[in-house]
């Protein structure tokens, strides 16, 4: 009997060190299972120990722990590890990944430690469909990736459409295929979580304003195409060359697709024009093939011959720039004066008769100057000789005779 007893006692011995060691060894479980793109994930790790340690693909996750949490809860932050929080309740011990990132975060290992026991879990991150797209250029291929680990199914709206059409399907495993009547659109991959969907050249008229629809189950998102031009297209200018004339008002315009991205400006002779008492820019909405438009449009008011020239609308994108060039004109260079009874040949006639005056008045000044020079001379002549010009006449006389003044005794 005490044979048996004393193989009880060992039995019971080695139970209870089992229970003892396996209450000290950690065991992690995780919600959500399995964790997803841009959500957010925890892992709780149980054990018996007081203190536990995590580690990330081996290296140690150091917190800052404080009493801040409800029932003796206490929180842990990192300098280091921002998109980490730790908490730690009694037992439980949990790690929270604030938002999952499939680049960052798939298939990273995380390890609980309590004492020299451990356990692990290794994260492998599911991608829900989420757009990936660039800017659409009219003309030019254009891929639009569905980002996702789960097979997904393309749909598309057309602008004028009231419901989807479905275009392909695509799986990281089990490879795609595109609707045979759209042969405008082919797959670029679609063996990696970037499922990438090309069309092969994009049509504004077809393609500006769709929808596009990636969906997996209730998970889905979709994505509006807004085309952009390169360069921007403009439409419905005014005619490109204007004869007004001076003091008329004058207008130009241009349109162009809604892009609020879109730089506009407008100049005269290269020389940039900006809002004043005579010039203004104003801009009005439109409707251009099946989009919303913008029209800019640019006043002169009371024209005048330092308006003629070339006025250029310059519309730019991060692709270039597009210009539509005015000339403008004018009917006469100068206004004529213009009287009620006669017009513009009465104006003429008064240059005639200007040009009339100013000559007599040359004329009478002239008359004026000779008359003077001729009443002087007629007084010298009148006034009695000297004896040296008696002396300088004989001479001129030629008859041999000369007068020599003497003295008497």
């Amino acid at each position: 009997m005490e044979r048996y007893n004393v193989h009880w006692t060992v039995f019971l011995n080695v139970v209870l060190r089992f229970y003892t060691i396996n209450s000290n060894v950690p065991a992690i479980t995780v919600v959500p299972e399995p964790p997803i793109h841009g959500q957010q994930f925890t892992l709780t790790c149980t054990t018996e120990m007081t203190e536990v340690t995590w580690y990330k693909f081996g290296q140690i996750l150091n917190f800052n722990y404080s009493s801040e949490g409800e029932n003796n809860c206490s929180i842990g932050t990192s300098e280091v590890w921002k998109g980490l929080k730790a908490t730690k309740c009694d037992h439980i011990y949990n790690l929270t990944i604030v938002q999952v990132d499939y680049y960052r975060d798939n298939s990273s290992v995380f390890q609980c430690q309590a004492g020299t026991e451990s356990c692990q879990y290794q994260l492998h991150v599911n991608v829900y469909p989420t757009f990936i797209t660039d800017v659409p250029i009219d003309g030019n291929s254009f891929d639009i990736t569905c980002f996702s680990t789960v097979a997904v199914s393309w749909y598309r709206k057309g602008i004028d459409q009231d419901c989807y059409f479905y275009i392909a399907s695509s799986s990281p495993t089990n490879g795609c295929s595109v609707d045979k009547q759209h042969n405008y659109y082919e797959f670029n991959s679609c063996d990696s979580v970037n499922q990438t969907l090309t069309i092969k050249s994009v049509d504004f008229d077809r393609d500006n304003g769709s929808i596009w629809n990636c969906s997996f189950q209730e998970h889905y998102d979709s994505y509006t195409l807004k085309i952009t031009t390169t360069p921007p297209t403009l439409y419905g200018s005014t005619k490109t060359d204007r004869t007004d004339n001076i003091g008329a008002n004058v207008t130009f315009s241009v349109e162009y697709l809604d892009d609020r991205s879109l730089n506009v400006s407008w100049y005269h002779e290269n020389r940039q024009l900006i809002n004043s008492s005579r010039v203004t820019i104003t801009e009005s909405t439109e409707i251009l093939v099946n989009a919303s438009g913008i029209k800019t449009i640019l006043t002169i008011t009371s024209i005048n011959i330092t308006d003629q020239g070339n006025y250029t609308c310059q519309v730019c994108n991060q692709y270039g720039c597009s210009r539509e060039t005015f000339q403008l004109l004018l009917a006469e260079n100068v206004t004529p004066t213009v009287y009620e009874d006669q017009g513009t040949k009465r104006g003429l006639d008064d240059t005639v008769i200007i040009g009339v005056a100013v000559g007599a008045t040359v004329l009478v000044i002239g008359l004026v100057v000779v008359i003077f020079f001729v009443t002087i001379r007629r007084r010298n002549s009148g006034q009695p000789f000297s004896t040296s010009d008696k002396e300088r006449d004989t001479h001129n006389t030629g008859t041999g005779m000369r007068e020599v003044p003497f003295n008497v005794g």
